[in-house]
């Protein structure tokens, strides 16, 4: 009649990343797969470079989860699931990098009770949910704030290119939902209702200033 499963576990990823960007012009031909054109040119006496931009890109991440799941099932009537996650995530600021997002989920088959005498309908049950999931879209800039390199009257510096942000957390999105589920003669009918409600809160989102 009982029927208990455990399941749980953990995750962790590190994601590296290195850009190289280099662009030039003055090319012999518009055909260019590699840029292999002299450094410099010579343009009315006067030394010009050849390079239009060169960048570099470098960026790492790292995220951890921890999370567990029960599922309960009493001779297919009463049924009940539960699940719990921590997780965390590198570009957030220290006090924001980890989050809970529960889930729970309940059901019961009365069309299997023994009370039930509807012969016309075979199968009667009503469920319940209720859940939170995160989301962690954003870049260490978003956080943190970023550079860029810039020339201003033939001089070399540095530009804010993002303000930073270390009040941003996770995005989490909690959906309800309450339905029920029936069958009328011996499922050659069969019907679903449901009430479903998502709210997203901590949204995520990049706005010009």
């Amino acid at each position: 009649l009982h029927s208990l499963t455990a399941v749980g576990g953990v995750n962790y990823t590190t994601n590296t990343g290195n850009i190289v960007s280099l662009g030039s012009q003055r090319g012999t031909n518009d055909y260019i797969y590699t840029i292999n054109e002299p450094a410099t040119s010579i343009i009315n006496g006067v030394v010009m470079s050849n390079v239009t931009n060169f960048t570099t890109t470098l960026s790492e991440s790292k995220s951890a989860s921890a999370f567990g799941q029960i599922i309960y099932d009493y001779d297919t009537r009463f049924l009940f699931s539960g699940a719990l996650r921590y997780d965390g995530f590198s570009n957030f600021a220290p006090e924001n990098k980890y989050a809970f997002f529960p889930s729970a989920s309940v059901g019961w088959n009365i069309g299997r009770e023994k009370f039930w005498h509807l012969d016309f309908a075979n199968e009667f049950k009503i469920r319940a949910s209720w859940g939170t999931a995160g989301l962690s879209d954003l870049s260490i800039t978003d956080t943190y704030g970023g550079y860029s390199a810039t020339t201003y009257a033939q001089g070399s510096g540095i530009l804010r290119s993002n303000l930073s942000n270390p009040n941003l957390r996770w995005e989490s999105t909690q959906e309800v939902d309450l339905g029920l589920d029936a069958a009328f003669f011996n499922n050659r009918i069969t019907l679903s209702v449901d009430y479903y409600n998502r709210n997203t809160k901590n949204r995520l989102a990049s706005k010009p200033l």
